[in-house]
């Protein structure tokens, strides 16, 4: 299937949100990311600091993030 076609699909159902309209819109993940990466990485960068800041981390959430951008 192609990601366009999912992508489109997607926000017709519970997948639907105000980012996967996003996404669909710039027509692939790829491209949305190119369009909005830096800003996105800085609001990552802040919530990790706050963690810092209070002793923790993000955990698995964090693992995410880092599999996402080496993707």
């Amino acid at each position: 299937m192609a990601e366009s076609t999912l992508l489109a699909a997607l926000v017709h159902g519970s997948g639907a949100s105000r980012v996967t309209g996003a996404v669909a819109g710039r027509g692939s993940v790829a491209s949305f990311v190119e369009a909005v990466g830096d800003f996105v990485g800085k609001d990552i960068a802040v919530v990790r600091a706050i963690a810092a800041d209070l002793g923790s981390d993000l955990g698995v959430l964090d693992d995410a993030i880092n599999a996402a951008s080496t993707a």
